[in-house]
This record gives structure tokens, C-alpha cells and sequence, in this order.
């Protein structure tokens, strides 16, 4: 879903499809260019997104094709947010949705830190910068779905790192040229957790991280996994 008008109020931009409350990041002026820094207008949307009234909060946060350069962690911090992109598979001419590191420091570009919330069709490029690429810990329900994450390379950055939580769901899931690919645990435990097509994949050598690593597990269901290096 994507909004072409033009808005001279962002609080008027209401677009109700299939019960779901959809705002776009772009009117909120992010650019997807590549090279502007879009961190605090994607932020902008999910936080005007989660300001909405009970009984009916969260909704979809849509982020269209293109490059999102962002400089701080994007935090969905309410329940039943979503963040949609416009697809994670990523061609020579530019169609799908990258949310990309522009600096070091960054501790992680992606924090999912309310139950029920969900990132989908997007891929999220550490850009070789320092720290991890998808955080999420003492949340439940949190679904990735056609998501990709590239090259957290530096020592000890994971691609994706949950910890303490239960039922989170994994469906088509690729993370590549990451120092570490994927964590998932902690000494309090997770369960109910449900793997459907999750792949990492080590094509630089220098990398010696671990490329799954579960610790406390206690539930989980295993549907086309696979871990390799080139």
C-alpha cells in the first residue's frame, strides 16, 4: 500500500484496508534514497502509529522500496505493530526494501521490543558497521517473515539476537556474512518457537562466529533450516 498524494498534515493520514490502521514513512519524510538519514522520520511514523487510543492500537508501519539510511536503533516498542516493507529480494535495479546502518555504534538496527509485533518483507543491512542487525528479548509473538540480514560483521555482532521469550515465529528467514547468524535463548529459557525456512549463510571466511546457536530452548519446531559456508 503505498500513498502518492500529497499531505499538508500527517495526522490527517488515515488509510483503513482489512481492519488494519497503514501509514506510509514517506509522509513522514523519509526518502529511501540512499543517502538521507531517514532514522527519526521512520521513527516518527511508528510513534504516531502507537499513539492511537485504545481499544484499537498498533496497526501497519509501511516502508516502500528503496534504502533507508538510518544512524540510530528503529525501536517498535507497542504491541501489534508491523513493520512491511515492499519485498527483501533485492535486484540490480533497486526494487525492494533495505533499512541500512550508516555509521558505527549502533548497538542494533532493528529493536522488537513488544509482545505481538512483526518486521516483514525486508532486508536489514549492517553495512559492515559495528553491532547487530535484529534485537528482540522478554517479548512473545513476535513473527519475521521474508526477512533478510546482511554483513554484521564485526567481532561478536550477531545477525539476529532474541533472548528470553515464547512463541516467535521464523518464516523465510536469511542472514548472511554475519560474525555471528543466529541466537536465540537465554538462562531463563524460550519456547514455543517455530522455524520454517531459515538459512545462514558464512561466504567470508574471516568470520568465526557461531552460525545458530540456541541455549534454553525448551520447545521448538525445526521446518527447512540450514547453516553453510562458502
Amino acid at each position: 500500500i503505498e500513498y502518492t498524494g500529497t499531505l499538508t498534515d500527517n495526522s490527517h493520514l488515515q488509510v483503513q484496508r482489512l481492519s488494519e490502521f497503514v501509514i506510509n514513512v514517506k509522509d513522514f519524510g523519509a526518502l529511501g534514497n540512499g543517502v538521507a538519514d531517514d532514522t527519526a522520520a521512520i521513527q516518527a511514523a511508528i510513534t504516531y502509529l502507537n499513539s492511537r487510543p485504545t481499544p484499537n492500537p498498533g496497526g501497519i508501519v509501511y516502508i516502500p522500496c528503496g534504502t533507508y539510511m538510518i544512524s540510530s536503533t528503529i525501536n517498535v516498542n507497542s504491541g501489534g505493530t508491523t513493520i512491511q516493507g515492499g519485498g527483501n529480494l533485492v535486484t540490480a535495479s533497486g526494487a525492494g526494501t533495505i533499512i541500512k546502518k550508516s555509521v558505527d555504534g549502533i548497538s542494533h538496527a532493528i529493536n522488537l521490543g513488544a509482545n505481538n509485533t512483526s518486521l516483514r518483507d525486508l532486508m536489514v543491512d549492517c553495512n559492515n558497521k559495528t553491532g547487530d542487525g535484529i534485537r528482540s528479548d522478554l517479548v512473545n509473538g513476535v513473527v519475521l517473515m521474508n526477512v533478510s540480514v546482511r554483513s554484521a560483521k564485526s567481532v561478536g555482532a550477531y545477525g539476529i539476537k532474541y533472548g528470553q521469550s515464547s512463541e516467535n515465529f521464523f518464516y523465510n528467514v536469511l542472514v548472511t556474512d554475519c560474525y555471528n547468524g543466529f541466537y536465540l535463548g537465554s538462562a531463563m529459557g524460550a519456547q514455543f518457537c517455530s522455524f520454517d525456512g531459515l538459512h545462514i549463510v558464512h561466504d567470508d571466511a574471516t568470520l568465526a562466529g557461531v552460525g545458530l546457536e540456541l541455549y534454553g530452548v525448551t520447545t521448538a519446531s525445526f521446518s527447512t533450516v540450514s547453516v553453510s559456508t562458502g
